[in-house]
């Protein structure tokens, strides 16, 4: 079979879309607007991180104290084991296990402060990649929860065409070869990036998604219709010349001759 091609319907998409959620509990201080482009890793949202800061404070000076309680045990063993005489094994050990409880104190103390201190990092959510602010769900001043909604992004400069095509065509479809893509008077070209070989049971289609070219985000919005043509690939088939064929009226043959004439 000869090559050809298909006609398809698609729709444009952007390559990456982001819901931008909360990684903490505190209260909004900014969220960015509907619009504004983000460059990748700048913040999204900015969090009022005060209280975490003094928590963290806090639990750095119940540190000290705590370290100062530890020194102040482990000079006190060994002032005990200097006065053998008189000094109970039975105090030892009780003020030895109090030295060892507030060093375990200290340790817990210490992953508190970690803690406080991997909050501290999530008061910015930063932009996962650099986009467009498509909605703002939170303003500034709201309470929010982790996991919360806040905005959703957009790479508006990566942009792929999602063309729905019949099934009977998937054998003849490869990944790679270019296809043209259409919208009102602008064509552009793209390879076919992947092949997504399952079919919808009820449009018995498949489907197929164009990678567009990247001065085509100029002129291309997500979301918009497209006409795509889709190279079809030659099917491999066995054919014979038609005075080869012998007409019976059992039906058609197709004498080979083998190895031994």
């Amino acid at each position: 079979g000869q090559p050809g091609k298909v006609p398809a319907a698609g729709t444009v998409f952007s390559r990456n879309a982001a819901q931008i959620t909360a990684g903490l509990v505190a209260r909004l201080e900014w969220v960015a607007e509907p619009g504004d482009y983000i460059e990748s890793g700048q913040p999204v949202a900015r969090f009022d991180c005060e209280f975490i800061h003094l928590q963290r404070e806090e639990q750095l000076e119940q540190a000290e104290l705590e370290q100062v309680r530890h020194d102040s045990l482990v000079r006190e063993i060994a002032r005990m084991e200097r006065a053998t005489l008189a000094t109970s094994e039975l105090q030892l050990e009780q003020v030895k296990a109090s030295r060892d409880l507030s060093m375990s104190q200290i340790h817990v103390i210490g992953v508190r402060v970690r803690q406080f201190e991997n909050q501290l990092k999530r008061c910015t959510e930063p932009a996962p990649f650099s986009g467009v602010v498509t909605a703002q769900m939170r303003r500034g001043g709201e309470d929010v929860a982790r996991g919360d909604l806040l905005a959703t992004m957009t790479d508006t400069q990566h942009l792929e065409v999602r063309a729905s095509v019949p099934i009977r065509h998937l054998p003849r479809m490869n990944r790679g070869t270019g296809a043209q893509v259409r919208l009102n008077d602008l064509q552009y070209s793209g390879p076919i990036r992947t092949v997504v070989p399952a079919a919808n049971p009820a449009s018995q289609t498949f489907e197929v998604r164009i990678d567009l070219p990247a001065h085509a985000a100029r002129q291309v919005a997500a979301g918009q219709l497209v006409s795509v043509t889709l190279p079809l690939a030659a099917h491999a088939s066995l054919t014979v010349p038609r005075d080869s064929i012998v007409l019976r009226q059992e039906g058609a043959f197709v004498m080979r001759i083998d190895s031994g004439n």
